[in-house]
């Protein structure tokens, strides 16, 4: 995908959507798109990664206990759609596991650049706090 196509799709993304284009574009360079096949493990539970992803076409399967005796599917994720923003606060370990479930193209954002992002975009500040607001009402909802 080009840049300035990363951009125009991180425009459309309510985490990103109060930057403006100058700082989409400072993050289509720094960002890292990468392809992951159907059933290909993006992010493992129990790992520590510092990364941000946004699929940028796809879809990718939020599941717990993934191929174990009780693997709880948690959701579906499809273009425009992030995760991986806990991690990127906090530096523990991921909580579920994230796999492609059909081929899925993925913006990857490491913790140093996005809290540089942070510092300079307090709007950006409040729409992380949304997302993370929103998923939070789902984990109670599935309580």
């Amino acid at each position: 995908m080009k840049r300035e196509e990363v951009v125009e799709v991180l425009r459309q993304i309510p985490l990103f959507e109060a930057l403006p284009k100058a700082e989409l574009r400072r993050i289509a360079r720094f960002a890292r798109t990468r392809h992951y096949a159907t059933g290909e493990i993006i992010i493992r539970e129990g790992e520590v990664d510092d990364r941000l992803f946004v699929v940028l076409a796809g879809e990718v399967k939020v599941v717990r206990d993934y191929q174990g005796p009780r693997e709880r599917i948690l959701g579906f994720l499809g273009p425009g759609m992030c995760f991986g923003e806990m991690a990127l606060l906090d530096n523990y370990e991921r909580t579920a596991t994230v796999v492609a479930n059909v081929d899925a193209l993925c913006l990857e954002v490491r913790h140093p650049d996005f809290m540089g992002l942070l510092e300079s975009y307090p709007r950006l500040a409040l729409a992380l706090l949304r997302v993370l607001a929103r998923r939070l009402r789902q984990a109670q909802s599935l309580l």
